[in-house]
């Protein structure tokens, strides 16, 4: 294998002299490009500014030497799928404003407009805030509050021997003596 050094960059040649990869300088924006594979055996270190990637960098990493940034340009229908072994946490911020937070083998937290209003628990989740649903079936489990829509009660309950449902007051007074 050889490689050559161009007026404008390195093509790098298999044994049979067929062209097996171009770096490229352009003077026109100064900047190098690669043509076919990079494979880096160690780091890639040396780099100030930003990493992009994809045809028209779609995809730019920074590294401040603190927070790692991923921007995924959103014009492209596509998905970004974040993978974090030592268990750290895993935030998806909108400009300065907080909006998903995961921690590994713990809670996921939401938020809206910076400020907290969903978190997974142990037990299930705790809303801060009003959480308005439209459901269907039946819902199990203890429900605290008030029922601002409720019209009668399932079923109705006899008060000293008097029937109620809810739908209108009961007069106790001439039972009560």
């Amino acid at each position: 294998d050889t490689a050559t050094a161009a007026t404008s960059g390195i093509s790098i040649y298999r044994g049979d002299g067929v062209d097996q990869a171009s770096l490229i300088f352009d003077d026109a924006d100064d900047t190098w490009d690669l043509t076919n594979h990079l494979t880096v055996a160690g780091e890639l270190s040396g780099l100030d500014g930003k990493l992009k990637l994809g045809s028209s960098g779609q995809l730019d990493i920074d590294f401040d030497g603190s927070h790692t940034r991923i921007t995924h340009d959103a014009a492209t229908d596509s998905s970004m799928i974040f993978k974090n072994a030592d268990g750290a946490t895993i935030q998806f911020n909108m400009g300065s404003d907080k909006g998903i937070e995961i921690n590994k083998d713990g809670n996921v937290e939401l938020y809206y407009d910076n400020s907290k209003k969903i978190e997974t628990t142990s037990a299930g989740a705790t809303v801060t805030g009003t959480l308005t649903a439209t459901l269907t079936g039946d819902v199990t489990g203890d429900l605290t509050g008030n029922a601002d829509t409720a019209t009668a009660l399932a079923t109705a309950r006899d008060i000293h021997g008097v029937s109620f449902d809810g739908s209108a007051n009961i007069d106790l007074t001439e039972v009560i003596q």
